[in-house]
């Protein structure tokens, strides 16, 4: 189940071939049923997602005589979903079955989850971005809303992993035996929260920090962050049919570039040289211009690269000074030649 970015659809899945599709400000009322996904004969839809500008809208599942596919339609209100030009898409190899399929808010791709692979392709699904192969029983991922990765289930092993896409090999954020089974950013990209039979929510802040668990009285079954900018949840449901709700705001209290010590809001400058955003009074998430959050130590530490002012690590930057452009092979900052300097 999933609502478009814009709040205007309510899209539903299951077991079965159909699809729901819901208005959500008249209020729930029947708009269309897609039965079957795009000449797809399901047993079970999988997965569902729009685009963060909710114009398109994907669904997966497995089919009955073995397989199955993904199918991506353009939104339009007031006419038939029409699906796109690449869709349907079928799986690879074409006798797995769909377990998952998501959207990027970040940049469009979208990512099709087997049970041996995990695929992102970009937004039309005719060009391959990245593939991992790394486990043997991939569960569901979640897209970073700011950058260029996912974070995903891994069955096999118990944890949850995080993958730069197209930048190596996957890295581990929970332990063993954590027996995960669900996962989602919050929409700014601040935490990453994670549940499942282990009876512990996991909550780590946007540098991949783990930053607090909630133990809970039974098996988490889904979690799911609300897009309110201003008074953001954490929606974790449980195998009772309960649901805890955290109010994001309150782990912290504190307004930007402070951070709460159980009593007080503290700045975080004061604890953390060059520090303007921190989640606590060790771990930094932000320096000023011309530093850079040291993973190794979570503080400030100078950016080492020549004409860079916003430095992301040590070996690449997003923001170049004046006289400088940004290479996007590297990352780096390269002189303007004097021809094109004002």
């Amino acid at each position: 189940m999933r609502f478009s970015n814009d709040g205007y659809y309510l899209a539903i899945g299951g077991a079965s071939n159909s699809l729901t599709i819901l208005n959500a400000y008249e209020p729930f009322t029947l708009n269309r049923t897609m039965a079957p996904i795009h000449t797809l004969t399901a047993t079970n839809v999988v997965g569902l997602d729009f685009s963060n500008d909710s114009t398109k809208f994907i669904a997966c599942g497995a089919a009955s005589s073995g397989g199955g596919r993904l199918s991506m339609y353009t939104v339009d209100p007031l006419l038939a979903w029409t699906p796109t030009t690449a869709s349907p898409l079928n799986m690879n190899p074409a006798a797995n079955a769909a377990i998952d399929c998501r959207i990027s808010p970040f940049n469009g791709h979208v990512a099709v989850v087997i049970a041996s692979k995990i695929t992102v392709f970009d937004s039309t699904l005719v060009t391959t971005i990245g593939t991992t192969t790394v486990s043997s029983s991939f569960s569901k991922v979640a897209f970073d809303p700011l950058a260029s990765q996912l974070v995903y289930i891994d069955l096999s092993a118990s944890k949850l992993m995080n993958w730069v896409i197209g930048g190596g090999a996957p890295t581990q954020l929970t332990g063993p035996s954590t027996a995960l089974a669900d996962s989602d950013f919050m929409f700014n990209g601040k935490y990453i929260a994670a549940g499942g039979t282990a009876k512990i929510l996991y909550i780590f802040n946007g540098s991949r920090v783990s930053y607090e668990r909630w133990k809970t009285t039974d098996v988490i079954k889904g979690v799911v962050f609300t897009r309110d900018a201003v008074n953001p949840k954490l929606y974790a449901g449980d195998n009772s049919g309960y649901v805890l709700v955290l109010t994001m705001n309150c782990l912290s209290g504190c307004p930007p570039s402070y951070y709460y010590t159980g009593t007080s809001c503290l700045f975080c400058g004061d604890a953390i040289d060059k520090c303007i955003d921190c989640f606590n009074g060790t771990i930094c998430d932000k320096c000023v211009d011309g530093y850079f959050v040291d993973p190794n130590t979570n503080r400030c530490k100078v950016c080492p690269l020549l004409g860079c002012l916003v430095c992301k690590s040590a070996a690449t930057c997003s923001e170049c000074h004046s006289g400088f452009y940004l290479d996007l092979a590297t990352l780096t900052c390269k002189r303007c030649s004097s021809a094109a300097t004002l």
